[in-house]
């Protein structure tokens, strides 16, 4: 039941807060293939260097790859690929973002999704569930 009602509310907060951002071009991989090693794909995030893989915890999986440096960020895109947590409708969206490493895990605690430099619509489907307080 719970699920249904996120569902509908996030439904909502798509017409409340507009539509969707237009659907993100996927990069081709390049760089370091880490596979599921996080290790290796925060080691290459750090250092802003190419690199792709799939964080897996639990039943959640995420695809990074990080593209390129942006000044003092790292140009990275995001895709999720499922959750036990999230709603199914959620899966495949995807989003671009530009981070500093060192800035997301100071703030890591007090992490304000609207705060970070994305676009795609897996960024503003959070931001739309952050608005509307279904998430912390």
């Amino acid at each position: 039941m719970k699920s249904f009602l996120v569902l509908i509310v996030l439904i909502t907060g798509l017409f409340l807060f507009g539509c969707l951002s237009p659907a993100i071009e996927v990069p081709s991989e390049e760089g370091i293939d880490c596979k599921n090693n996080v290790d290796c794909i925060v080691e290459n995030l750090e250092s802003c260097q190419k690199a792709f893989g799939t964080i897996i915890d639990g039943n959640n999986e995420i695809y990074l790859q990080i593209l390129n440096p942006v000044g003092e960020k790292c140009h990275v895109y995001i895709k999720l690929n499922k959750s036990d947590t999230l709603p199914e409708m959620l899966f495949g969206l995807d989003a671009k973002c530009n981070i500093n490493l060192i800035d997301l895990f100071n703030m890591q605690e007090d992490l304000d999704i609207r705060q970070l430099d994305c676009n795609g619509p897996l960024f503003d489907m959070a931001v739309n569930a952050k608005n509307l307080g279904l998430v912390q």
